[in-house]
């Protein structure tokens, strides 16, 4: 994006204009990528203005657009304007209204001058209040972005906070809010979060919050206020709280809003039971939900079973489910039968396959057969850990098998013999499509990505799977040419 910061400030612009009148080089910028338009803005005068109004649509940073108002200046670590220098009031409000989408970051590290280049930073406490001043002298009742869409605050300092509710508006539909530092002060954030709450005819219909604290009492004691403003959202259809520890208060903060498809979600509940209870509450506040991932780093004295999300089944439309917990999840041929009667839309389920203390053998992989009758024509990715027992089926009596699966999660599955390793590839080439690949997870982490099929072939206690892989490889490679000869014999 600096080449956006020089097409701005750029004053050497040629007068030479082309051709092309105002509509067909509007149109043609749309199609442009940013640094082509950033280029384009030098061409000429005809082509400066049409190109960067496409630029602008999309910003890194709230500094480009301040840059148009007036020179910026570093003032206590933080950018504030040149007030000395003549403000450009007509083309910063020009171009705030192109504004769509706009991502800050505060984590910066200026020097003693102001770059173009340099896109994060602190923004100086006297800007907010000088263009608002400047709104009221105008008599202007307009935001500062007024057809925002999309905003991505990202906090390393709490002085960013109070900026950010000056810069939503009613067209704004996707906010994310990051506190990148376990730093922060949960008042400053609790504060902002009760502005934005208070705002008339702020609709957002996704909402994502991040937190990085060390202990997890900071993430209990913010909560709340995150639970009051997701209840001021009644039109949230995407809520995206998987970093940020919470008991009941999210959940119940849902209660009006049917209209939530996907939620992401971090639970610190010490018993069983309240799990199981918070899941019921949210089946029945959000029977629309199509998409749940539940993390849940508690590891009970019990292992979870198919009862604690039993409650989901009248979720009819979920077409993905991740658990990840820091515990067992045992699986019974039963239990997935109830499934598929339950969901006939899942495609992806997860069911804890990165269990950092796994005390069960795992599944056994004859589970499998189970899944493929039920869910077979629409799963796409499945990740359990599984057991290999000491018999599998052969190729030849498997009589069901998926024909979408794209990716197998076999956990931190364990290959006790170097027996079972040409009879589990036989078996998962018989029941899997050749197109599915083997994801394994090689840390210790509960809640580490079940569905990663590179870079885990590396590690040593892998060698078991790298192995099955590989002769999975060979058998999918052999068994066209066996065909093939098998169909031509027919026809000696």
């Amino acid at each position: 994006m600096s080449t956006l910061e020089e097409a701005s400030m750029n004053h050497s612009i040629s007068r030479g204009p082309p051709s092309l009148d105002h509509d067909v080089l509007t149109n043609i910028f749309t199609y442009c990528i940013p640094s082509a338009n950033a280029v384009s803005a030098r061409v000429c005068r005809k082509w400066n203005k049409p190109a960067m109004d496409h630029l602008f649509i999309s910003l890194p940073s709230l500094f480009p657009l301040l840059r148009v108002l007036r020179p910026l200046v570093i003032v206590d670590g933080a950018r504030d304007f040149d007030y000395d220098r003549t403000p450009n009031w007509k083309r910063f409000w020009e171009l705030s209204a192109r504004v769509r989408t706009l991502h800050h970051d505060d984590d910066g590290r200026p020097g003693s001058t102001d770059l173009a280049t340099e896109l994060k930073g602190r923004i100086a406490p006297s800007v907010m209040p000088y263009l608002l001043l400047h709104q009221s002298w105008a008599g202007s009742e307009r935001f500062l972005l007024p057809n925002l869409e999309n905003l991505e605050w990202t906090v390393h300092c709490a002085q960013s906070l109070p900026h950010l509710p000056y810069l939503t508006s009613p067209n704004l539909r996707e906010l994310a809010i990051n506190l990148d530092a376990a730093s922060i002060p949960s008042v400053p954030v609790m504060r902002c979060l009760e502005v934005l709450a208070s705002l008339p005819g702020l609709e957002l219909s996704r909402l994502r919050i991040t937190t990085k604290y060390k202990v997890k009492d900071h993430d209990l004691e913010l909560a709340p206020a995150v639970a009051s403003f997701v209840k001021s959202q009644q039109a949230l259809s995407t809520l995206e709280v998987e970093w940020l520890y919470s008991q009941s208060e999210i959940i119940q903060s849902l209660l009006h809003h049917q209209r939530l498809v996907s939620l992401e979600l971090l639970l610190a509940f010490d018993e069983y039971h309240l799990v199981q209870t918070s899941l019921q509450s949210l089946a029945g506040y959000c029977p629309l939900i199509e998409t749940l991932k539940i993390f849940c780093p508690k590891n009970f004295l019990q292992p979870m079973t198919c009862d604690i999300i039993r409650p989901l089944f009248r979720c009819r439309q979920l077409w993905e489910l991740q658990v990840c917990y820091g515990g067992d999840f045992r699986v019974t041929s039963d239990d997935v039968r109830s499934m598929g009667e339950a969901w006939g839309e899942l495609e992806v389920l997860n069911l804890c396959a990165g269990a950092k203390s796994s005390h069960w053998d795992g599944a056994p992989f004859t589970l499998l057969l189970d899944f493929a009758a039920a869910f077979g024509p629409k799963l796409r990715r499945l990740a359990l850990n599984f057991a290999c027992p000491d018999e599998l089926p052969t190729a030849d009596i498997v009589n069901t098998s998926f024909s979408q699966l794209e990716i197998l999660g076999v956990g931190k599955s364990k290959i006790d013999s170097v027996e079972q390793f040409g009879a589990l590839a036989e078996f998962l080439v018989s029941v899997c499509p050749k197109e599915t690949e083997i994801a394994y997870i090689p840390k210790d982490f509960w809640r580490a990505d079940a569905f990663q099929t590179k870079g885990w072939d590396n590690v040593p206690e892998t060698k078991s799977w790298v192995l099955v892989k590989d002769i999975m490889q060979r058998m999918r490679r052999f068994k066209p040419a066996h065909d093939r000869a098998a169909g031509g014999s027919q026809w000696l």
